[in-house]
């Protein structure tokens, strides 16, 4: 409730002021929901990129793929 009182000081004494704050404060806001924005369509993309990666080395050699998977030793293709 104070905080809202605050603000109806702050902008019945000085309207101008309390307006350029509010566009300044929604202008650091939308840069960074932007900026979470790319990050997680990077992050997303990379995730695609590993997934792709790990469908490849499992095609090439399942057994060697689920080995390295559970950090079992392989040595080879010899099934």
């Amino acid at each position: 409730m104070a905080d809202i009182i605050a603000v109806n000081v702050i902008l019945q004494s000085h309207p101008r002021q309390a307006l350029t704050r509010v566009v300044h404060s929604h202008g650091r806001i939308s840069e960074s929901l932007r900026t979470l924005e790319k990050n997680i369509q990077s992050n997303l993309k990379q995730i695609k990129q590993e997934i792709n990666r790990a469908g490849r080395m499992y095609d090439e050699d399942p057994i060697g793929f689920v080995h390295r998977l559970f950090g079992i030793p392989y040595y080879g293709r010899d099934y």
